[in-house]
């Protein structure tokens, strides 16, 4: 004898995807059951209507599938309904089975254990009023079994039975038991995750709120340097050195009110730098000459950087977030840094390499908080990797860090293609 017990850990789609699997198994487990009992055992079973609810729960299972595929939230009642269903049909298996009788009519005790782990104190004393019911009923009202063979024989088939009830009885609870943790601890870790991933955004709603402010004021004092330093290139035109050093300090001039304009633009009219697609290629060797005008004396073979023919949006956040990330590592390696990037048609895997003092405990349980820096007083606020690593993740991305053999540092970036090449202008 068995029974369509359903295996619930959450009010969720993913609960009632695992309480179909689970029914179509013990389906055919309890279909077996019956035949060797009927064939094997010389058990004289009213198969008619023990088919009867054995094709009735096929069809609540596919009454669940087609539930599935519809886009409506799962109920807490919902669930219940479904163990109830289990509990019926348990009960109806066990009246044409003996009844009470029955070794197996202690299995009640599951839905009722799931019950009470996975669902409010209200559901679990329903079930335990259900349950408690069910079998009382069965102490009355049952149709005994027809076996053939002497009372030994039978106590011998009986106490069989119970063993048999109490493996599977075992196996269920602790089975259920232990998924219906499982969830609860991935649930909770969700909800922390959660939490953590809402005081981020309202820490990056407030940092958004001071670069707008710190936006509109540095535009003035931008102009003005760009001017002196125009009629300074003019005043030593006959000075090379000097004229050299005017000359980057005017590019780079030009690329921060590039930067302020860009930032201007997005909060208007979306985030990327333009409406055209670019290949991923072209993406990074932009990115590396923008980046050469800020750290002019660090050298990247650009030849580590190949793939097929992909297309993306030049993302304005996620083109910040890179250059955060080989500004960090030229910091503490300004003689040595790496850039590999790889793509196909699903991920973009970028590697940074330094060699700097590596992965410190201080790094590795910091890294990625908003204020954290490992740099000197006044040469950074602790804001450029915390930002750089939301706007990865906010891609549905993700960024790792490991320690390189001989020292350094190796930061690895993987980013989906999917969502940047789906990112609307």
């Amino acid at each position: 004898m068995a029974f369509a017990i359903s295996h619930l850990f959450s009010p969720s789609r993913e609960s009632l995807h695992r309480i179909i699997q689970l029914r179509f198994i013990l389906i055919v487990a309890q279909t077996l059951l019956v035949l060797v009992a009927y064939q094997w055992l010389d058990i004289n079973l009213p198969l008619k209507p023990i088919a009867i609810v054995i094709l009735l729960v096929v069809m609540v299972n596919l009454l669940s599938i087609w539930r599935l595929r519809i886009d409506f939230p799962f109920t807490e009642l919902e669930i219940f309904a479904q163990l109830l269903v289990d509990v019926l049909a348990l009960s109806v298996l066990l009246y044409y089975c003996g009844g009470s009788t029955n070794p197996f009519v202690s299995l009640y005790l599951v839905p009722l254990v799931v019950t009470a782990v996975a669902m409010s104190k209200g559901y679990t004393w329903l079930m335990c009023a259900v349950v408690i019911g069910c079998y009382s009923i069965l102490v009355e009202r049952y149709q005994p079994l027809v076996m053939r063979g002497d009372a030994e024989h039978l106590q011998h088939l009986h106490l069989r039975g119970m063993w048999l009830n109490f493996i599977i009885s075992g196996l269920l609870i602790t089975f259920m038991t232990i998924r219906i943790r499982e969830s609860l601890r991935d649930h909770g870790a969700a909800l922390a995750k959660a939490r953590a991933d809402s005081a981020r955004d309202e820490n990056l709603v407030g940092l958004g709120m001071v670069a707008v402010g710190a936006m509109h004021e540095l535009g003035t004092p931008l102009s003005t340097m760009s001017v002196l330093t125009g009629e300074l290139k003019r005043e030593y035109a006959d000075d090379p050195d000097l004229s050299e050093n005017l000359d980057l300090l005017s590019s780079q001039i030009k690329l921060c009110k590039t930067r302020l304009n860009d930032l201007a633009d997005s909060s208007g009219r979306g985030i990327t730098r333009s409406g055209s697609l670019v290949s991923v290629e072209q993406f990074f060797l932009e990115l590396l000459e923008r980046w050469r005008i800020m750290r002019p004396s660090i050298q990247i073979d650009k030849s580590n950087i190949k793939g097929p023919n992909v297309q993306i949006c030049a993302e304005l956040s996620i083109e910040q977030a890179i250059i955060n990330f080989l500004d960090n590592a030229a910091d503490v390696s300004p003689e040595q840094v790496e850039l590999q990037v790889s793509w196909d048609q699903h991920w973009i895997d970028i590697d940074i390499h330094d060699r700097g003092p590596g992965l410190t405990d201080e790094l590795a349980r910091n890294v990625g908080k908003a204020f954290f820096t490992t740099k000197s007083p006044g040469k950074g606020m602790g804001i450029g990797l915390y930002l750089a690593n939301a706007s990865v993740e906010r891609m549905g991305g993700s960024v790792e860090l490991f320690a390189r053999s001989g020292g350094g540092l190796t930061i690895h970036i993987r980013l989906p293609v999917e969502t940047l090449a789906e990112i609307n202008p």
